[in-house]
């Protein structure tokens, strides 16, 4: 057995298998490896999009400027591609002013194949590029502490010049510029680069303006409720129908006492009130040191109704008409009573005379020698009271035999 392993062993170093066995080792590495190049894979690139046939005197701009392209075929074909030699495309031919979704199109290398681009249709705005005026406003610093504010600011330039989309600038007529409040407390004039707003392209010519401005201490502004002070009380006959009120209901004042919350009217005598009227009333005890914005007085509405009461008249007679002289009628019953609503005032001294109250059942054209008829009852049109009922609607009327 040791014979045999020390021959073996011998033919290992043997120069001739040596050379036969590297052969076939590098034989197996090299079908290896190109079966590996030969395998298919997919690789993704980000692909440079191009514009073609874009429209004269329109500049376009997409929400996207590469899109993503996966692309499948052998190993050594794909690894071999560089994404600068891959273009996808849009054609903006036969497009107007305005945003459109347009696909995108590739041109796949040889021997591969696509199977995906992201995203499949891009969205491009074509828009002229202008140049527009817009004046400069400057606002108060956004910092600027309570009671206090920005006085005299003015800017140089008032006005430049917006280069950009026309669809951006189109609705665009004012750049804002606003100091902070450490700039307005150090030196003058200020310098302040002009800045767009995100998400939009234009640029500004110049490129930064020039504020001059100061501030000042003011007196706190605070708000109070206006109180309207009565005295005396409403005729008897009169109720409010709805509840005082003044305009304006609050007033706006300057001043160190901050802390005031109402400010009261002078009183307004309600006794001499008659109907439905607005009072001028005068504000009053209005502390020192503070200073209203408005003036010293407000309408006060004051809305009433005069209130009505019910009646009753008794004893009103009821008459005969459309009858002749020969004709005696008898009524059954012949008195009634007539209840009657009418204003407070009114009724007080209301009497069936001053009313002009009667009672009476029309006959005319009668045949019959008894019949039940309605009772009609009238008054004076000049007395602005109502004629509710009476206690019977209708009475029997009976011809009395001659």
């Amino acid at each position: 057995m040791k014979i045999k392993l020390k021959r073996f062993s011998e033919q290992l170093y043997k120069k001739g298998f040596m050379a036969v066995f590297s052969v076939i080792l590098a034989l197996i590495m090299w079908f290896l490896v190109v079966g590996n190049q030969n395998e298919e894979i997919a690789k993704t690139f980000e692909v440079r999009l191009e514009m073609l046939t874009p429209p004269t005197g329109l500049s376009t701009f997409t929400s996207v400027k590469n899109v993503a392209v996966t692309l499948k075929g052998r190993r050594r074909a794909v690894n071999a591609l560089e994404n600068q030699a891959l273009v996808s495309q849009i054609d903006l031919k036969g497009l107007s002013a305005g945003t459109h979704t347009v696909p995108v199109s590739f041109r796949t290398p040889s021997r591969m194949k696509l199977t995906q681009i992201a995203p499949a249709n891009v969205e491009v705005t074509l828009t002229r590029v202008i140049d527009k005026s817009l004046a400069v406003k400057v606002l108060p610093p956004e910092n600027l502490p309570r009671g206090y504010v920005m006085d005299g600011a003015t800017v140089s330039p008032t006005a430049v010049t917006a280069h950009g989309r026309e669809d951006e600038l189109q609705n665009v007529f004012e750049v804002y510029v606003r100091p902070t409040f450490e700039q307005l407390k150090g030196e003058q004039p200020i310098h302040i680069a002009l800045k767009t707003p995100s998400g939009v392209n234009y640029s500004f010519s110049p490129s930064e303006v020039t504020v001059d401005a100061t501030y000042s201490e003011t007196r706190p502004r605070s708000e109070a409720e206006v109180v309207v002070e009565t005295r005396g009380t409403l005729p008897s006959y009169l109720v409010l129908k709805n509840p005082i009120v003044s305009v304006p209901n609050k007033i706006l004042y300057e001043g160190r006492a901050n802390s005031l919350k109402q400010i009261y009217t002078e009183a307004i005598d309600l006794s001499q009130v008659r109907e439905s009227t607005t009072v001028k009333a005068k504000l009053v005890n209005i502390p020192a040191g503070v200073s209203l914005f408005s003036p010293a007085h407000v309408d006060v509405h004051i809305d009433v109704e005069t209130i009505r009461v019910k009646s009753e008249f008794s004893g009103i007679p009821v008459t005969v008409r459309g009858t002749s002289s020969n004709d005696h009628w008898i009524v059954e019953p012949d008195r009634i009573s007539v209840f009657v609503l009418g204003d407070a005032e009114i009724m007080k001294n209301l009497t069936p005379k001053s009313l002009g109250l009667h009672a009476y059942v029309d006959v005319s054209g009668m045949v019959t020698s008894s019949l039940f008829m309605p009772i009609v009852i009238e008054k004076k049109s000049a007395v602005d009271v109502e004629i509710l009922t009476s206690d019977i609607n209708m009475v029997k009327v009976m011809r009395q035999a001659q």
